[in-house]
Protein backbone atom coordinates (compact mmCIF):
# COMPACT_ATOMS: atom_id res chain seq x y z
CA UNK A 1 0.00 0.00 0.00
CA UNK A 2 1.70 3.59 -1.36
CA UNK A 3 1.49 6.29 0.93
CA UNK A 4 0.72 8.67 -2.70
CA UNK A 5 -1.78 6.43 -4.13
CA UNK A 6 -5.05 7.99 -4.93
CA UNK A 7 -8.41 5.90 -4.35
CA UNK A 8 -11.21 7.95 -6.25
CA UNK A 9 -14.81 6.84 -5.34
CA UNK A 10 -17.53 7.58 -7.94
CA UNK A 11 -21.36 7.40 -7.16
CA UNK A 12 -23.96 6.59 -10.25
CA UNK A 13 -27.13 8.10 -9.24
CA UNK A 14 -30.57 8.63 -10.46
CA UNK A 15 -33.18 10.86 -9.05
CA UNK A 16 -32.70 9.62 -5.25
CA UNK A 17 -32.13 11.85 -3.43
CA UNK A 18 -32.36 10.46 0.17
CA UNK A 19 -30.59 7.37 -0.66
CA UNK A 20 -27.70 9.48 -2.27
CA UNK A 21 -27.25 11.53 0.59
CA UNK A 22 -26.82 8.59 2.92
CA UNK A 23 -24.38 7.08 0.49
CA UNK A 24 -22.23 10.13 0.96
CA UNK A 25 -22.67 10.35 4.35
CA UNK A 26 -21.09 6.66 4.50
CA UNK A 27 -18.45 7.29 1.96
CA UNK A 28 -17.15 10.51 3.79
CA UNK A 29 -16.99 9.13 7.55
CA UNK A 30 -14.13 6.29 6.41
CA UNK A 31 -11.61 5.89 8.49
CA UNK A 32 -9.21 5.99 5.06
CA UNK A 33 -11.40 8.61 3.35
CA UNK A 34 -11.09 8.35 -0.52
CA UNK A 35 -9.13 11.35 -2.12
CA UNK A 36 -12.15 12.47 -4.42
CA UNK A 37 -15.93 11.62 -4.57
CA UNK A 38 -17.53 11.60 -7.92
CA UNK A 39 -21.35 11.73 -8.67
CA UNK A 40 -22.28 11.04 -12.01
CA UNK A 41 -25.96 11.92 -12.54
CA UNK A 42 -28.05 9.88 -14.84
CA UNK A 43 -31.01 12.15 -13.52
CA UNK A 44 -30.20 16.04 -13.90
CA UNK A 45 -33.22 16.67 -11.60
CA UNK A 46 -33.44 19.52 -9.07
CA UNK A 47 -33.29 16.60 -5.93
CA UNK A 48 -30.00 15.87 -6.62
CA UNK A 49 -28.15 18.70 -7.44
CA UNK A 50 -29.62 20.24 -3.78
CA UNK A 51 -28.24 16.71 -2.11
CA UNK A 52 -24.87 16.90 -3.68
CA UNK A 53 -24.71 20.58 -2.65
CA UNK A 54 -24.41 19.09 1.08
CA UNK A 55 -21.27 17.87 0.48
CA UNK A 56 -18.78 20.47 -1.28
CA UNK A 57 -16.49 18.30 -1.68
CA UNK A 58 -17.99 15.87 -4.16
CA UNK A 59 -17.94 16.79 -7.44
CA UNK A 60 -21.09 16.74 -9.45
CA UNK A 61 -21.33 15.40 -12.90
CA UNK A 62 -24.67 15.78 -14.47
CA UNK A 63 -25.39 13.99 -17.91
CA UNK A 64 -28.90 15.43 -19.52
CA UNK A 65 -28.96 11.15 -21.26
CA UNK A 66 -29.58 8.39 -18.96
CA UNK A 67 -26.73 6.50 -19.76
CA UNK A 68 -27.95 3.23 -17.57
CA UNK A 69 -25.57 1.63 -15.17
CA UNK A 70 -23.34 0.61 -17.79
CA UNK A 71 -23.04 3.40 -19.36
CA UNK A 72 -23.17 5.69 -16.43
CA UNK A 73 -20.18 3.77 -14.59
CA UNK A 74 -18.18 3.65 -18.06
CA UNK A 75 -18.40 7.51 -17.62
CA UNK A 76 -17.64 7.41 -14.15
CA UNK A 77 -14.88 5.04 -14.68
CA UNK A 78 -13.29 7.46 -16.94
CA UNK A 79 -13.24 10.93 -14.81
CA UNK A 80 -11.56 8.93 -12.07
CA UNK A 81 -8.90 7.64 -14.65
CA UNK A 82 -8.58 11.46 -15.81
CA UNK A 83 -8.16 12.31 -12.16
CA UNK A 84 -5.38 10.15 -11.87
CA UNK A 85 -6.80 7.24 -9.76
CA UNK A 86 -4.91 3.97 -8.84
CA UNK A 87 -8.58 2.36 -7.03
CA UNK A 88 -11.61 3.45 -7.67
CA UNK A 89 -14.59 2.35 -5.12
CA UNK A 90 -18.00 2.07 -6.92
CA UNK A 91 -21.21 2.37 -5.60
CA UNK A 92 -25.06 2.93 -6.47
CA UNK A 93 -27.24 5.66 -4.40
CA UNK A 94 -29.13 3.44 -2.62
CA UNK A 95 -25.73 1.60 -1.46
CA UNK A 96 -23.60 2.81 1.36
CA UNK A 97 -20.99 1.47 3.61
CA UNK A 98 -22.04 -0.17 6.76
CA UNK A 99 -19.02 0.83 8.73
CA UNK A 100 -16.36 3.55 8.62
CA UNK A 101 -13.38 0.76 8.07
CA UNK A 102 -15.25 -0.19 4.60
CA UNK A 103 -12.68 1.55 2.88
CA UNK A 104 -9.81 0.53 4.64
CA UNK A 105 -10.49 -3.02 5.05
CA UNK A 106 -10.73 -3.49 1.00
CA UNK A 107 -7.72 -1.86 0.28
CA UNK A 108 -6.18 -3.72 3.06
CA UNK A 109 -7.73 -7.33 2.03
CA UNK A 110 -6.66 -6.27 -1.71
CA UNK A 111 -3.01 -6.59 -0.65
CA UNK A 112 -3.47 -9.30 1.72
CA UNK A 113 -4.76 -11.75 -1.30
CA UNK A 114 -2.76 -9.67 -4.01
CA UNK A 115 -6.43 -8.80 -5.69
CA UNK A 116 -7.21 -6.17 -7.82
CA UNK A 117 -11.26 -6.60 -7.76
CA UNK A 118 -12.03 -6.52 -4.01
CA UNK A 119 -15.91 -6.64 -2.78
CA UNK A 120 -17.44 -6.14 0.39
CA UNK A 121 -20.00 -8.51 1.83
CA UNK A 122 -23.43 -6.94 0.81
CA UNK A 123 -26.30 -6.85 3.43
CA UNK A 124 -29.76 -6.25 3.39
CA UNK A 125 -29.85 -2.99 4.36
CA UNK A 126 -33.41 -3.21 6.08
CA UNK A 127 -31.83 -6.64 8.04
CA UNK A 128 -28.21 -6.80 8.40
CA UNK A 129 -28.24 -9.78 9.38
CA UNK A 130 -29.22 -11.32 6.09
CA UNK A 131 -27.61 -11.12 3.04
CA UNK A 132 -28.74 -8.35 0.33
CA UNK A 133 -27.26 -10.71 -2.33
CA UNK A 134 -26.57 -14.40 -1.61
CA UNK A 135 -23.37 -16.86 -1.79
CA UNK A 136 -23.55 -20.24 -3.23
CA UNK A 137 -22.18 -22.68 -1.20
CA UNK A 138 -22.16 -25.88 -2.37
CA UNK A 139 -25.04 -27.00 -3.94
CA UNK A 140 -26.91 -23.77 -2.14
CA UNK A 141 -27.61 -20.78 -1.78
CA UNK A 142 -26.86 -19.11 1.60
CA UNK A 143 -28.76 -16.01 2.43
CA UNK A 144 -28.04 -15.28 6.02
CA UNK A 145 -24.67 -13.79 7.15
CA UNK A 146 -24.51 -16.51 9.65
CA UNK A 147 -24.34 -19.16 7.42
CA UNK A 148 -21.02 -17.53 5.96
CA UNK A 149 -19.70 -19.18 8.93
CA UNK A 150 -16.13 -18.45 9.55
CA UNK A 151 -14.79 -18.06 5.78
CA UNK A 152 -12.46 -14.75 5.14
CA UNK A 153 -12.85 -14.70 1.99
CA UNK A 154 -14.59 -16.26 -1.08
CA UNK A 155 -12.18 -15.95 -4.35
CA UNK A 156 -13.74 -15.60 -7.79
CA UNK A 157 -16.88 -13.64 -6.57
CA UNK A 158 -17.77 -9.70 -6.19
CA UNK A 159 -21.19 -8.32 -6.76
CA UNK A 160 -19.88 -5.61 -8.80
CA UNK A 161 -20.67 -1.72 -8.23
CA UNK A 162 -21.80 -2.58 -4.94
CA UNK A 163 -19.10 -1.13 -2.70
CA UNK A 164 -16.05 -2.65 -4.62
CA UNK A 165 -13.04 -1.86 -4.94
CA UNK A 166 -10.58 -2.08 -8.23
CA UNK A 167 -7.52 -1.40 -9.31
CA UNK A 168 -7.10 1.28 -12.06
CA UNK A 169 -5.56 -0.92 -14.31
CA UNK A 170 -8.29 -3.56 -14.67
CA UNK A 171 -9.81 -1.15 -17.30
CA UNK A 172 -7.02 -0.87 -18.83
CA UNK A 173 -7.14 -4.52 -19.54
CA UNK A 174 -10.33 -5.55 -19.56
CA UNK A 175 -11.98 -2.29 -21.09
CA UNK A 176 -15.65 -0.39 -19.42
CA UNK A 177 -18.47 -1.41 -19.02
CA UNK A 178 -20.53 -2.04 -22.23
CA UNK A 179 -23.17 0.98 -22.98
CA UNK A 180 -25.25 -1.35 -25.23
CA UNK A 181 -26.16 -3.64 -22.09
CA UNK A 182 -27.65 -0.31 -20.37
CA UNK A 183 -28.34 -2.57 -17.34
CA UNK A 184 -29.39 -5.88 -15.28
CA UNK A 185 -26.38 -7.75 -16.69
CA UNK A 186 -23.38 -5.29 -17.80
CA UNK A 187 -21.80 -6.57 -14.23
CA UNK A 188 -21.99 -9.92 -15.52
CA UNK A 189 -20.59 -9.03 -19.16
CA UNK A 190 -17.83 -7.27 -17.31
CA UNK A 191 -16.96 -10.01 -14.67
CA UNK A 192 -16.65 -12.45 -17.04
CA UNK A 193 -14.18 -10.77 -19.11
CA UNK A 194 -12.23 -10.32 -15.91
CA UNK A 195 -12.27 -13.85 -15.51
CA UNK A 196 -11.07 -14.50 -19.22
CA UNK A 197 -8.35 -11.57 -18.52
CA UNK A 198 -7.26 -13.56 -15.12
CA UNK A 199 -7.82 -10.68 -12.73
CA UNK A 200 -7.71 -12.06 -9.03
CA UNK A 201 -11.17 -11.44 -7.84
CA UNK A 202 -11.93 -11.98 -4.27
CA UNK A 203 -15.17 -10.55 -1.48
CA UNK A 204 -13.71 -10.25 1.48
CA UNK A 205 -15.99 -10.58 5.01
CA UNK A 206 -13.95 -7.99 6.65
CA UNK A 207 -15.90 -5.29 4.65
CA UNK A 208 -19.18 -4.94 4.54
CA UNK A 209 -21.83 -2.87 2.17
CA UNK A 210 -24.99 -2.36 2.60
CA UNK A 211 -27.91 -2.59 0.06
CA UNK A 212 -31.62 -3.15 -0.90
CA UNK A 213 -32.20 -6.81 -0.84
CA UNK A 214 -31.96 -9.08 -4.26
CA UNK A 215 -34.27 -11.82 -2.19
CA UNK A 216 -37.57 -10.55 -3.64
CA UNK A 217 -36.73 -11.60 -7.20
CA UNK A 218 -34.68 -14.63 -6.48
CA UNK A 219 -37.40 -18.09 -6.78
CA UNK A 220 -36.46 -21.35 -5.31
CA UNK A 221 -37.99 -24.19 -6.92
CA UNK A 222 -37.05 -27.94 -6.93
CA UNK A 223 -36.86 -28.01 -2.98
CA UNK A 224 -34.38 -24.84 -3.37
CA UNK A 225 -31.73 -26.71 -5.65
CA UNK A 226 -32.39 -24.39 -8.46
CA UNK A 227 -33.33 -20.68 -8.34
CA UNK A 228 -34.93 -18.38 -11.35
CA UNK A 229 -34.12 -14.99 -11.24
CA UNK A 230 -37.49 -13.12 -12.12
CA UNK A 231 -36.78 -9.11 -11.07
CA UNK A 232 -40.13 -7.13 -9.91
CA UNK A 233 -40.33 -4.71 -13.25
CA UNK A 234 -40.97 -5.94 -16.92
CA UNK A 235 -38.33 -3.51 -17.92
CA UNK A 236 -35.73 -5.21 -15.56
CA UNK A 237 -37.15 -8.71 -16.72
CA UNK A 238 -36.57 -7.64 -20.25
CA UNK A 239 -32.93 -6.39 -20.34
CA UNK A 240 -31.87 -8.92 -17.39
CA UNK A 241 -33.49 -11.58 -19.93
CA UNK A 242 -31.77 -10.03 -23.25
CA UNK A 243 -28.14 -9.51 -22.19
CA UNK A 244 -27.69 -13.09 -20.70
CA UNK A 245 -29.02 -14.50 -23.94
CA UNK A 246 -26.69 -12.25 -25.63
CA UNK A 247 -23.44 -12.82 -23.64
CA UNK A 248 -23.34 -16.41 -22.27
CA UNK A 249 -23.39 -17.68 -26.41
CA UNK A 250 -20.80 -14.77 -27.14
CA UNK A 251 -18.78 -16.43 -24.17
CA UNK A 252 -18.73 -19.44 -25.36
CA UNK A 253 -21.25 -20.27 -22.64
CA UNK A 254 -23.25 -22.62 -24.03
CA UNK A 255 -24.06 -24.61 -21.51
CA UNK A 256 -25.62 -21.68 -19.04
CA UNK A 257 -27.01 -20.89 -22.07
CA UNK A 258 -28.68 -24.10 -22.68
CA UNK A 259 -29.16 -24.23 -18.73
CA UNK A 260 -31.47 -21.53 -18.82
CA UNK A 261 -33.93 -22.86 -21.35
CA UNK A 262 -34.29 -25.77 -18.63
CA UNK A 263 -34.14 -23.76 -15.76
CA UNK A 264 -36.71 -20.80 -17.19
CA UNK A 265 -38.89 -23.58 -18.83
CA UNK A 266 -39.09 -25.95 -15.60
CA UNK A 267 -40.00 -22.50 -13.71
CA UNK A 268 -42.69 -21.30 -15.58
CA UNK A 269 -43.84 -24.19 -16.85
CA UNK A 270 -43.58 -27.01 -14.49
CA UNK A 271 -42.98 -25.14 -10.94
CA UNK A 272 -45.54 -22.15 -12.26
CA UNK A 273 -48.10 -25.33 -13.68
CA UNK A 274 -47.97 -24.21 -17.44
CA UNK A 275 -47.55 -20.48 -17.52
CA UNK A 276 -47.34 -20.36 -20.93
CA UNK A 277 -47.16 -16.57 -21.48
CA UNK A 278 -44.07 -16.23 -18.61
CA UNK A 279 -42.12 -18.46 -20.24
CA UNK A 280 -42.86 -16.77 -23.80
CA UNK A 281 -42.11 -13.27 -21.76
CA UNK A 282 -38.89 -15.07 -20.92
CA UNK A 283 -37.82 -16.46 -24.14
CA UNK A 284 -38.55 -13.49 -26.68
CA UNK A 285 -35.86 -11.22 -25.09
CA UNK A 286 -33.40 -14.33 -24.82
CA UNK A 287 -33.85 -14.99 -27.93
CA UNK A 288 -33.41 -11.91 -29.44
CA UNK A 289 -30.49 -11.45 -27.38
CA UNK A 290 -28.60 -14.16 -28.90
CA UNK A 291 -29.23 -13.15 -32.37
CA UNK A 292 -27.49 -9.86 -30.88
CA UNK A 293 -30.51 -7.44 -31.55
CA UNK A 294 -29.94 -5.45 -28.42
CA UNK A 295 -33.05 -2.98 -29.06
CA UNK A 296 -34.42 -0.93 -26.14
CA UNK A 297 -36.85 -1.95 -24.03
CA UNK A 298 -40.71 -0.12 -25.51
CA UNK A 299 -43.18 -0.09 -22.88
CA UNK A 300 -46.74 -0.89 -24.10
CA UNK A 301 -48.07 1.26 -26.50
CA UNK A 302 -44.86 3.72 -27.04
CA UNK A 303 -43.50 4.05 -30.55
CA UNK A 304 -41.31 1.44 -31.93
CA UNK A 305 -39.34 3.45 -34.26
CA UNK A 306 -36.29 3.38 -31.93
CA UNK A 307 -37.18 6.63 -29.48
CA UNK A 308 -35.99 4.67 -26.79
CA UNK A 309 -37.73 6.81 -24.28
CA UNK A 310 -38.74 3.98 -22.01
CA UNK A 311 -34.56 2.50 -21.76
CA UNK A 312 -34.06 7.03 -20.77
CA UNK A 313 -36.28 6.44 -18.02
CA UNK A 314 -35.27 3.66 -16.67
CA UNK A 315 -32.38 2.61 -14.05
CA UNK A 316 -30.73 0.18 -12.24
Amino acid sequence: MSLNERIVCVVLTFDRPDCLTTALTGVLSQTRPPDSVIVVDNGNKPGTTAAVAKFPAVRHVRSRRNLGGAGGFAFAILLALAEGADWIWTMDDDGFPAAPQCLANLRAAADAHRASVVGPVVLDDRDPSRLAFPFRIGMRYRFSRAELGGIDVFPNIAYLFNGVLFHASVFERVGLPDIRLFFQGDELDLFLRMQIGGERIVTTTSAQFCHPASTAQIHPFMSGLAHAVVPETPIKQYYLFRNRGYLFPRRRMLGYFLGDFLRYGWFFLIHRRGDVAGFSHWARPTLAGARGRLLPYVQSGERKAGSGEGQRRAWR
